[in-house]
């Protein structure tokens, strides 16, 4: 069975495009969304306003491996609810701004 066979025996009917479609916008706002944030704890970083008072290269050190750490979590598929709070934990504690 060639490979053009299998896809349209697999979108058989129009219900199978419309969740890729859904899937397509929860990708890309869920990527916004979390770019977004990154991009909120780098200013927070760059303006100082961390909780923890620590060199600015101290906190993007700390950011940069909660990210890893999350990412790799993620990529394994261990993205375990409890796991992925401490990692937002880490994250907050190092990247709030003060209020």
């Amino acid at each position: 069975m060639t490979v053009q066979a299998e896809h349209n025996q697999s979108h058989k009917s129009g219900k199978d495009d419309e969740l890729d479609a859904c899937e397509m916008i929860k990708y890309f706002l869920g990527t916004c969304t979390a770019n977004i944030l990154v991009l909120v704890a780098f200013i927070g970083i760059s303006n100082t306003w961390c909780i923890l008072k620590l060199h600015p290269v101290a906190n993007f050190c700390l950011l940069f491996a909660a990210l890893t750490l999350l990412a790799y979590i993620e990529a394994l598929h261990y993205g375990k609810f409890v796991l992925c709070v401490l990692l937002y934990c880490i994250l907050y504690c190092v990247c709030v701004c003060e209020s």
